[in-house]
């Protein structure tokens, strides 16, 4: 009988020790061999590229000695999404709120977009207000960014219009000054690699960022 226990216990102190050996292996192989998977993995997962759009080049003209704008720049948002880090009940919420704050600016089927699980990045709204905008960060809602870009303001109107020319919906500049001086005017996008939460707070700024570049310029066309 007693013959019978020591080997049951020399069977089970194997087993043990198998076990533990297979698990310290396990460990071994996730945090020695795997380690830089794991961890590209875990990046991966946090890290966000946003792209840093050029503001376009502000154009002047000379009054005497002195440059008056005549083109300046507009700041407005774009409301982007990351289906995936919204619940159902904020999901709801944030359309309601779209709807009361964004109003005719909203993309369409945006319901539907949210419910893409498949799909990280999905605008929202276009070309809202500062103010617009400012009343929708307070909502603190999760896995939604907002985008800061421009559009063209005229201090002078239609005057000299046909000199200045104008930009189009994509961002091109269409005749005058806006269509020949395009390139320098449109500038170079800017690229921004950051780690962040869940509701898109930035926790830490990546390497290899771009800056975004253009420029302004001065005629002396009256």
């Amino acid at each position: 009988m007693q013959r019978l226990i020591r080997s049951r216990t020399g069977w089970l102190a194997i087993a043990l020790l198998v076990v533990m050996a297979a698990f310290v292996l396990r460990l071994f192989q996730l945090q020695i061999l795997q380690y830089g998977k794991y961890t590209e993995l875990a990046r991966a997962s946090q890290q966000r590229q946003f792209i840093i759009p050029a503001e376009r080049g502000k154009i002047y003209m000379m009054d005497g000695k002195t440059p008056v704008p005549v083109v300046l720049n507009q700041a407005v948002y774009t409301v982007i999404a990351d289906p995936q880090s919204i619940d159902d009940k904020e999901r709801s919420q944030l359309v309601d709120s779209l709807r009361e704050i964004a109003g005719g600016e909203m993309t369409e089927n945006v319901s539907e977009r949210l419910n893409n699980k498949k799909s990280r990045y999905e605008v929202l709204a276009k070309n809202i207000t500062r103010t617009q905008a400012e009343k929708l960060k307070k909502k603190n809602f999760a896995g939604v960014l907002y985008q800061q870009s421009s559009i063209r303001n005229y201090p002078e109107g239609e005057l000299g219009a046909h000199v200045l020319g104008f930009v189009n919906a994509a961002g091109e500049g269409q005749y005058g000054v806006e269509g020949s001086l395009n390139k320098q005017l449109k500038g170079r996008d800017g690229l921004l690699q950051s780690v962040t939460d869940v509701r898109n707070i930035q926790l830490t700024v990546g390497k290899n960022n771009m800056q975004e570049s253009r420029q302004n310029l001065v005629t002396t066309w009256r």
